[in-house]
Protein backbone atom coordinates (compact mmCIF):
# COMPACT_ATOMS: atom_id res chain seq x y z
CA UNK A 1 0.00 0.00 0.00
CA UNK A 2 1.29 3.40 -1.14
CA UNK A 3 2.23 5.18 2.33
CA UNK A 4 -0.38 8.13 0.98
CA UNK A 5 -3.16 5.59 1.27
CA UNK A 6 -1.95 3.81 4.62
CA UNK A 7 -3.84 4.01 7.81
CA UNK A 8 -7.56 4.29 6.39
CA UNK A 9 -8.32 0.45 6.28
CA UNK A 10 -8.34 -0.01 2.23
CA UNK A 11 -5.71 -2.81 2.74
CA UNK A 12 -7.78 -4.96 5.23
CA UNK A 13 -11.28 -3.96 3.27
CA UNK A 14 -10.10 -5.42 0.59
CA UNK A 15 -8.25 -8.24 1.56
CA UNK A 16 -11.68 -9.26 3.45
CA UNK A 17 -13.58 -8.74 0.19
CA UNK A 18 -11.86 -11.06 -1.51
CA UNK A 19 -11.69 -13.90 1.36
CA UNK A 20 -14.95 -13.81 1.59
CA UNK A 21 -16.06 -14.09 -1.78
CA UNK A 22 -13.30 -16.74 -2.40
CA UNK A 23 -14.55 -18.80 0.66
CA UNK A 24 -18.44 -18.19 -0.88
CA UNK A 25 -20.18 -20.58 -2.12
CA UNK A 26 -20.55 -20.73 -5.90
CA UNK A 27 -24.38 -20.80 -5.75
CA UNK A 28 -23.97 -17.04 -4.17
CA UNK A 29 -21.55 -15.75 -6.47
CA UNK A 30 -18.55 -17.13 -4.20
CA UNK A 31 -15.68 -19.24 -5.56
CA UNK A 32 -16.67 -21.94 -3.46
CA UNK A 33 -13.01 -22.29 -1.60
CA UNK A 34 -12.46 -24.34 1.78
CA UNK A 35 -9.48 -22.56 3.03
CA UNK A 36 -7.39 -19.66 2.26
CA UNK A 37 -3.70 -18.90 3.72
CA UNK A 38 -1.84 -15.53 4.21
CA UNK A 39 1.88 -15.32 5.46
CA UNK A 40 3.72 -12.23 6.42
CA UNK A 41 7.45 -11.53 7.68
CA UNK A 42 7.65 -11.20 11.50
CA UNK A 43 8.64 -7.81 11.56
CA UNK A 44 5.67 -6.15 9.52
CA UNK A 45 3.34 -5.95 12.32
CA UNK A 46 0.66 -3.95 9.99
CA UNK A 47 0.14 -6.91 7.85
CA UNK A 48 -0.76 -8.71 11.36
CA UNK A 49 -3.19 -6.41 11.29
CA UNK A 50 -4.28 -6.50 8.16
CA UNK A 51 -5.19 -10.12 8.08
CA UNK A 52 -6.82 -9.84 11.65
CA UNK A 53 -9.29 -7.27 10.57
CA UNK A 54 -9.88 -9.59 7.21
CA UNK A 55 -10.69 -12.58 9.76
CA UNK A 56 -7.74 -14.68 9.21
CA UNK A 57 -6.71 -16.31 12.50
CA UNK A 58 -3.18 -17.19 13.30
CA UNK A 59 -1.83 -20.09 12.98
CA UNK A 60 1.39 -20.49 13.63
CA UNK A 61 5.09 -18.72 13.16
CA UNK A 62 7.05 -21.08 9.82
CA UNK A 63 10.78 -20.24 11.33
CA UNK A 64 13.04 -18.72 8.84
CA UNK A 65 10.75 -19.42 5.52
CA UNK A 66 11.66 -16.52 3.56
CA UNK A 67 14.91 -15.50 1.90
CA UNK A 68 14.79 -11.83 1.43
CA UNK A 69 18.38 -10.83 0.13
CA UNK A 70 20.50 -13.55 1.48
CA UNK A 71 18.87 -13.56 5.09
CA UNK A 72 16.17 -16.10 6.43
CA UNK A 73 12.83 -14.70 7.76
CA UNK A 74 10.38 -15.93 9.89
CA UNK A 75 6.74 -16.00 8.89
CA UNK A 76 3.68 -15.65 10.81
CA UNK A 77 0.79 -18.01 8.97
CA UNK A 78 -2.64 -17.35 9.18
CA UNK A 79 -5.93 -19.19 7.68
CA UNK A 80 -9.32 -18.56 6.97
CA UNK A 81 -12.33 -20.99 6.91
CA UNK A 82 -15.73 -20.73 5.27
CA UNK A 83 -16.97 -21.71 8.94
CA UNK A 84 -15.07 -19.00 10.61
CA UNK A 85 -16.89 -15.62 11.72
CA UNK A 86 -16.90 -12.93 9.06
CA UNK A 87 -15.30 -9.55 9.69
CA UNK A 88 -16.48 -6.69 10.66
CA UNK A 89 -15.71 -4.75 7.74
CA UNK A 90 -18.07 -3.51 4.44
CA UNK A 91 -17.27 -5.40 1.58
CA UNK A 92 -15.60 -3.52 -1.30
CA UNK A 93 -17.67 -3.16 -4.65
CA UNK A 94 -16.13 -4.69 -7.75
CA UNK A 95 -17.19 -5.83 -11.15
CA UNK A 96 -15.75 -9.24 -13.04
CA UNK A 97 -17.57 -8.10 -15.77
Amino acid sequence: MHAAWRGRGLASQAAATVATTALGPVSDAGWGLERLELGHRANNPASGAVARAAGFIHEGTEREKFLIDGERHDVLTYGRLPSDPLPDLLPMGWSTN
